[in-house]
């Protein structure tokens, strides 16, 4: 898959564990390779192994032409999988820990490059809390990428907290676009969500009788810039949907391809696709002999 830049992790073991001090850059220094980089933000109760298995879904779906990616890997998950199911309340410091440190590394990225950064942030439930907490952190460095496109996948994120006057409305101004994604079918948004945000404590309902998720119905509707509908989407139905990457891709400066009656086509050479040919050349990039964590 040749939309992978590298990984960027904050785990200190694959299955749960605690926030590292710093950001783990794997291949070290490879996003001063590239002017545009996404960034992909896993969710709650994800190991390693289940992050990686997200990410290459939706990787898979991206045309040659996307800007690299990068995979965000933090600890959001206990290792006794049964438990780890039922930690979100405390998932959510731990989202803001990783936050701090993404910010922080980002912007020392920022401040080492000759050139200018634009990153592309695509958060999925409770990683889109990671997301905001990042601009949010962001806001109070004086060297930090330029923010093209804030992505949002069934945010775990309480309406009342991206309202005007919410604690995570100013972390918006960073983005040029804000991009929601939601569904009225998500039964994790609908059910689990309200009373993970109740027994997080009176702080973290966002102002709400009843805490109702930013990925529910897209509210509030001054949030973002464009929201659609996914209809039919259950929690984690987002990496593999193919109606994602087509709402994205114009937003990050990318056109998706049109599929092409292969009967018009018939008869003709064609190319090796790019893939091939990077394969047969010579590796020249600097720093990227090193497998991802998703091949280690």
């Amino acid at each position: 898959m040749s939309s992978l830049g590298g990984d960027l992790s904050v785990r200190e073991r694959p299955s749960g564990g605690g926030v590292t001090k710093e950001v783990l850059e794997n291949p070290a220094g490879w996003m001063l390779l590239y002017s545009r980089v996404v960034i992909l933000v896993h969710g709650y109760n994800n190991s390693l192994k289940a992050a990686c298995r997200s990410y290459a879904k939706l990787r898979r779906l991206m045309p040659v032409r996307f800007p690299r990616v990068g995979q965000f890997f933090w600890p959001g998950d206990l290792s006794n999988g049964l438990l780890s199911k039922l930690s979100y309340p405390a998932q959510i410091e731990s989202a803001r820990e990783a936050a701090g440190r993404l910010a922080r590394f980002l912007g020392d990225v920022a401040r080492e490059r000759r050139m200018p950064l634009e990153i592309v942030l695509v958060g999925h439930s409770l990683g889109c809390r990671v997301v905001l907490e990042t601009l949010r952190a962001a806001r109070s460095m004086t060297d930090w990428p330029s923010v093209r496109v804030v992505c949002l996948m069934a945010a775990a994120v309480p309406r009342g907290h991206v309202r005007p006057g919410g604690e995570l409305r100013d972390a918006i101004a960073a983005g040029r676009d804000r991009l929601v994604l939601h569904s009225r079918d998500d039964g994790v948004l609908q059910w689990t969500f309200p009373i993970g945000q109740l027994a997080a404590g009176v702080k973290e309902w966002g102002g709400q009788i009843w805490p109702e998720a930013v990925g529910r119905h897209g509210n509030p509707t001054s949030y973002p810039t464009q929201s659609y509908e996914m209809s039919g989407n259950g929690h984690g139905d987002y990496w593999s949907d193919e109606r994602v990457i087509p709402r994205l891709a114009p937003l990050v400066g990318t056109a998706v391809p049109r599929t092409i009656d292969a009967r018009r086509i018939a008869g003709r050479s064609t190319p090796p696709p790019i893939e091939e040919l990077i394969r047969r050349a010579p590796e020249r990039r600097v720093g990227m002999a090193r497998r991802s964590l998703c091949e280690g």
